[in-house]
């Protein structure tokens, strides 16, 4: 197997979730919209375009820079709590939606929330990457019963 191949299973994990979380993301952002694109409802559509633009992204990163890996999981998250805000707020919804660069900026903001989040001891568990690796994003190991 080659290098490029077992660094690609090695993301596996962190990819799904990624990607995952990247449709639920672009399914709630635009579930006030009822409009159909390309044959399929604007979430769907919206959700599944998100899960291919961002998993590609994420792929792409993790092979090429892998220490922002801890980044890419925290950004996943971030987005789906923007996306989730967006739709209880809707006036949000509608700033973001209007200006891509607000939309980057409060997701990236977010990562950093969630990425300081995993480094304290209460959170560190919840990290996709403590449980592929047996430690937290610490450095930490990872409590037994955590993983």
């Amino acid at each position: 197997m080659t290098r490029f191949a077992r660094r690609l299973r090695r993301e596996t994990r962190l990819l799904r979730f990624v990607i995952g979380l990247s449709f639920l993301a672009g399914f709630v952002m635009y579930m006030r919209y009822d409009v159909i694109v390309m044959g399929m409802p604007m979430p769907i559509f919206t959700g599944l375009f998100y899960a291919a633009f961002i998993g590609t992204t994420a792929t792409i990163v993790s092979l090429l820079l892998p220490a922002l890996r801890t980044m890419i999981e925290a950004a996943a998250i971030s987005r789906l709590g923007v996306a989730l805000a967006a739709y209880g707020v809707p006036e949000f919804g509608l700033k973001l939606a209007m200006s891509p660069l607000l939309s980057a900026t409060v997701i990236i903001l977010g990562a950093v929330l969630v990425r300081k989040l995993f480094r304290t001891e209460a959170f560190a568990h919840w990290s996709v990457l403590a449980h592929e690796t047996g430690h937290a994003v610490t450095g930490t190991p990872v409590p037994a019963e955590a993983g």
